[in-house]
């Protein structure tokens, strides 16, 4: 993602508390950067503040400092359609520069962006992992879309289904997409711009981290239980459970969930968490 931006915070114990960053994390900071003290020096100069840039040190401060100084900003809607997804992507690859800083295989491929959107659509409406990689497999069968065999573009074939090679590569490349692409750099990069452009981030952190937009499938997941399951339960048992006002979990009817027609691995789960 280009060249990491670092500073080393001189006062440890005046920017933990001005910032509410906590002190491990500014300690650890400042040790994995040897040139800290002439980057702070240089950071000094900018307006993106020190919790900030903590938080997004794979991205450059320029960047940064431009969206942090523009007039008019992109209004992230609680809205996770193919399109909306899609337009966050395509405003984010427009604004911290996907074309120079990504690697053409990923982000930095503005063609790929439509797949990523649907991905991120498919993550956060809680869609199953097992339905996300059907449709993901059907589609690229129908299209008769090429694939680089072990990411070797001189090495392409057509997908087919048949191909259990092929099939491997395609849920392999998926699940890669979901952790690197969509929870940790896609996260970091909307985080960052939430942050700059002072929107509320809370929600959309959650709804990435946990895939899912769901409350109760988040406590779940928050409980231990994993997210496949999760969708599980607050489908088939939501009964069980009882909340706060907060949509908090409270309460949990372990018995209940039990009784429930719910699949093997969720009892299993059930029994390791709760009983």
């Amino acid at each position: 993602m280009g060249e990491t931006t670092s500073c080393r915070l001189r006062d440890h114990s005046y920017i933990s508390a001005e910032k509410n960053i906590p002190s491990q994390l500014i300690e650890k900071f400042s040790q994995k950067n040897p040139n800290a003290k002439s980057l702070f020096k240089k950071i000094s100069e900018y307006e993106v503040t020190e919790d900030i840039l903590m938080l997004s040190t794979t991205i450059k401060l320029k960047y940064q400092e431009e969206i942090l100084n523009e007039s008019d900003s992109f209004i992230f809607e609680l809205e996770f359609d193919h399109e909306t997804c899609l337009k966050i992507l395509l405003m984010l690859y427009k604004k911290y520069r996907w074309d120079i800083e990504e690697d053409k295989r990923g982000l930095g491929n503005i063609n790929k962006l439509s797949y990523y959107a649907v991905l991120m659509t498919e993550w956060i409406e809680s869609k199953p992992l097992n339905l996300i990689i059907q449709s993901s497999i059907r589609l690229m069968d129908r299209n008769d879309i090429e694939l680089s065999i072990n990411h070797d573009p001189k090495n392409r074939e057509i997908f087919s289904r048949s191909n259990p090679s092929h099939v491997n590569q395609v849920i392999n490349d998926l699940l890669k997409d979901i952790e690197n692409i969509l929870r940790f750099k896609v996260k970091n990069y909307i985080m960052n711009y939430l942050k700059l452009t002072d929107q509320d981030d809370g929600e959309w952190q959650k709804y990435l981290e946990y895939g899912t937009n769901n409350q109760t499938i988040i406590e779940l997941q928050k409980i231990g239980f994993e997210r496949q399951v999760a969708i599980e339960l607050e489908e088939r048992s939501k009964e069980d459970f009882s909340f706060n006002s907060k949509g908090e979990i409270v309460e949990i009817n372990s018995d209940g969930l039990l009784l429930s027609p719910i699949s093997v691995e969720a009892k299993k789960q059930i029994e390791m968490l709760l009983l």
